[in-house]
């Protein structure tokens, strides 16, 4: 183990050496003001353009005028670089003037769709869209505003080869790129990793994420990057990076947005009872923003509320949302920036319906209709920023993360009867908040510590960096635990010609389960003969942890070879891996079933493999095509482990996370962006997938159900994916249709009868914006026009349709 503690200081040092070897920029001295403007070639501004001087931290993005403003830039030469998506970047000298302001004009011409685009998430620092090695997608500033104000899965469930999965309301979610999760326990051990500003968001105890209640307000762009992503991001990136990115206004910015409506009663031909207590459900968002910058602080503050009465029962809903993002410019090289959220949830827990005629209200004494959930969510995080030249940049990030939930049961009902009460295997009593059986509750904080460094150097570009990140939980759910991880990577993309390029990475992780080497718990599958005479009816089990300190080296080789200005091939091979979270390794129960921890569980790991080509065809056409193959050890999933017997019912389903032996997952996706005229734009995405348990002794995940004969196929792993969109501006109006399609699954858990899988739908939405006034817009949607009734998960109907309408305000 000491040699691969060698590593990781290896390439602190490493890092020092760079930084200290590096050519350090003097501070101080003169400085004056650049303002100026960003046009097309038809005299157009440009929304959005980004301005950069180059070897500093300064910089700005044009507003609606496009428009621009940046203080206090050095006098003297300085290198600009101007870019903006859909146009050719370009690079320019300006001789500014000490204590002056001087302004300046620049004109871009116009590129393709994106091959001109800027990512950073790919390889954790800028690039040009054609030298990504990895398939990636980015969703504009714009292209989020155009949704009513929208929830983050709600933005992710267009894009190709991303699969959400949801139980309604206030309830569980899952968010998969190319087959890498199931739904397993509400998205427990997610094998995606989401940033936020670059900092880890996925929870500490389950290391899910709640993508149904990040609000998608103050957020300047969207990253998605598909397939594995441990050699620079560590466990839980084999999936992929999901990094949501917040904007930072350059000038005075008071935006106000509204939007309320209602749900519509279900078709009259559908079998289900209408909504509960036969009242029209009503929601309503708001949002309220403001941005400014007063001499070297930048700030923006956002706050928007939801409240939604619920398409169902129980599904009702009240969140609370605040954001807040500071830049400070303590010299021209260097930059301080805070991130901060804090969430406020509460709402009624869903439950599966008892019978489909009755899928959206439940019986009037049906003690599950009552459970209530309260969730809380705090984060900090600073990131400092130093820029030594044009060619070196040393960041340092520290973040506080906490979050936390209660799930009260039986507020009202104080008596159950049945299996499904046995969440525990004990009967509940109404919720008290000094008795642990009325409740369960996890208060998940993290701590988190990062440093990287960034050189060019005859044209190798080095990425190199160490993470660090302690956990602690205290729940009902997941006992009180402890562990921490460290990563170490570097990375180094080069080129060997004008057209061929590779990269090189690797990453050495190490997880580590601080504060115990074994677990009791009751042995729930072997009960006494007799009760005991303290009571007890079931043994304590006392089981060793096998695997407390789990590592890693995940390497990643990829190349690009640019064939034109707009097109070029890729291929990557990477091998990741991924620790069993806390709740995989503890959990209890989940909802209505009884779990076992699993002291001898172990890490998963895999190997994977792509290729892919982008083309495309000046500003009319582009194509987005790429194929891949994961291969699985050790994947982990819950077994159901109760012991079979007659008429068994869902109930008494008895679970536990295990490393069962292969997987592998199959597949190709591809992206059509087509613009016949410049004011409308088609989009269309297709995600195949052929994902397999290849197990030499295959035993059935959580009651794994099948609907053909096929039945070694990876539940909740849908074999197409079909997304599209037509967007249309004229003048001051806008509209946007958006569909999407999901089959029939091939393979679930829980349904009773075929009739009862969910998928096999089409739903629609529309969309209208209309510019009143320069500093007015109303706004109208109808989502799932057509009314369609789905399941994306058995047993949990999803909203039918929806009529917003709203308006939008900025001075």
């Amino acid at each position: 183990m000491n040699r691969f503690k060698t590593i990781a200081f290896g390439l602190l040092a490493l890092a020092t050496f760079a930084v200290l070897s590096s050519e350090i920029r003097a501070e101080g001295g003169e400085t004056g003001i650049l303002t100026g403007k960003v046009t097309s070639l038809s005299g157009e501004p440009i929304i959005g353009a980004t301005i950069k001087i180059l070897g500093t931290t300064l910089g700005a993005t044009t507003n609606i005028r496009g428009e621009f403003r940046i203080s206090k830039a050095p006098a003297g030469k300085i290198s600009l670089r101007i870019s903006a998506l859909g146009y050719e970047p370009i690079s320019d000298v300006f001789d500014l003037e000490g204590g002056a302001t001087s302004t300046v004009t620049f004109t871009l011409s116009e590129s393709n769709f994106s091959a001109s685009e800027v990512v950073v998430s790919a390889s954790k620092h800028e690039q040009n869209r054609l030298e990504i090695p990895i398939t990636t997608t980015v969703i504009s500033e714009q292209a989020i505003n155009a949704l009513p104000l929208s929830s983050l899965d709600q933005v992710l469930e267009s894009i190709p080869g991303v699969d959400v999965t949801r139980s309604g309301g206030f309830g569980s979610s899952s968010v998969q790129i190319r087959g890498s999760n199931s739904m397993t326990g509400g998205g427990i051990g997610t094998r995606v990793m989401m940033l936020y500003d670059g900092f880890l968001m996925n929870t500490p105890d389950a290391g899910s994420v709640d993508w149904q209640n990040f609000m998608m307000n103050g957020i300047g762009r969207l990253e998605v990057v598909k397939g594995a992503a441990s050699s620079l991001y560590g466990s839980g990136a084999m999936g992929g990076i999901i990094n949501v990115i917040g904007t930072m206004p350059s000038e005075m910015t008071f935006n106000v947005r509204f939007s309320n409506g209602f749900y519509d009663a279900p078709p009259s031909f559908v079998n289900t009872r209408n909504y509960p207590n036969g009242k029209v459900p009503y929601f309503y968002n708001t949002m309220f923003t403001h941005g400014n910058t007063i001499g070297d602080l930048s700030y923006n503050v956002i706050y928007s509320r939801m409240s939604d009465e619920g398409y169902r029962q129980n599904s009702n809903q009240l969140m609370d949302d605040l954001k807040l993002k500071l830049t400070y410019q303590i010299t021209p090289t260097q930059q301080l920036i805070f991130s901060g959220l804090i969430n406020r949830n509460e709402g009624g827990q869903v439950y599966p319906w008892r019978s489909k005629a009755n899928a959206l209200s439940a019986d009037a004494n049906d003690y599950l209709s009552d459970d209530q959930k309260e969730s809380g969510m705090e984060f900090a995080g600073l990131t400092h920023v130093m820029v030594f030249d044009q060619y070196t940049k040393l960041e340092t990030r520290a973040s506080y993360y906490r979050y936390h939930f209660v799930i009260k049961y039986y507020p009202q009902f104080s008596e159950a009867f049945g299996p499904f009460q046995q969440y525990t295997l004990r009967r509940r009593a109404p919720y008290d908040p000094n008795d642990p059986n009325t409740f369960n509750n996890s208060d998940a904080k993290r701590l988190s510590f990062g440093i990287q460094l960034n050189r060019l150097a005859s044209d190798h570009q080095i990425t190199t960096g160490i993470d660090a990140y302690i956990d602690d939980v205290q729940s009902t759910l997941y006992y009180n635990n402890k562990s921490y991880t460290i990563g170490a990577y570097i990375q180094d993309d080069f080129s060997l010609g004008e057209r061929l390029r590779f990269s090189f990475g690797i990453r050495f992780d190490l997880n580590h389960l601080m504060n115990r080497t074994d677990v009791s718990y009751l042995d729930i599958l072997n009960p006494f003969s007799t009760a005991q005479p303290d009571g007890s009816i079931y043994p304590t089990v006392v089981s060793q942890i096998e695997h407390p300190t789990l590592w890693q080296l995940s390497p990643r080789v990829a190349a690009t070879y640019k064939l034109d200005d707009e097109s070029a091939l890729r291929a990557s091979v990477s091998r990741s891996f991924r620790a069993p979270t806390l709740a995989e390794r503890f959990i209890t129960e989940a909802g209505i079933f009884a779990g076992i921890p699993n002291g001898t569980l172990d890490a998963e790991r895999m190997t994977s493999f792509e290729f892919g080509v982008y083309k495309a065809f000046g500003n009319q056409f582009s194509i987005d095509f790429s194929t891949y193959a994961n291969f699985y050890t050790n994947l982990i999933e819950s077994q159901d482990i109760s012991p079979a017997k007659p008429n068994k019912q869902v109930g008494d389903i008895i679970f536990q996370y295990k490393n069962f032996a292969e997987a592998r997952i199959l597949g190709f996706e591809f992206a059509l962006t087509f613009r016949p005229i410049n004011e409308l734009t088609f989009q269309l995405g297709y995600n195949f997938m052929d994902a397999r348990d290849l197990s030499p002794n295959k035993n059935d995940l959580l009651r794994a159900v099948t609907a053909d004969s096929t039945n070694n196929w990876l539940p909740y792993r849908p074999q197409h994916n079909i997304s599209g969109s037509a967007n249309f501006t004229w003048n001051d109006l806008s509209m946007m249709y958006s569909a999407r399609y999901l089959p029939q699954y091939r393979r679930i858990r829980l349904a009773l009868s075929e009739a009862d899988y969910p998928g096999d739908f089409l739903v629609m939405d529309l969309t209208a914006a209309y510019q009143v006034l320069s500093q007015f817009k109303v706004t109208a949607t109808v989502q799932n026009f057509t009314n369609t009734q789905y399941e994306e998960l058995e047993q949990f109907r999803m909203p039918g349709r929806s009529f917003h309408i709203g308006f939008e305000f900025n001075l």
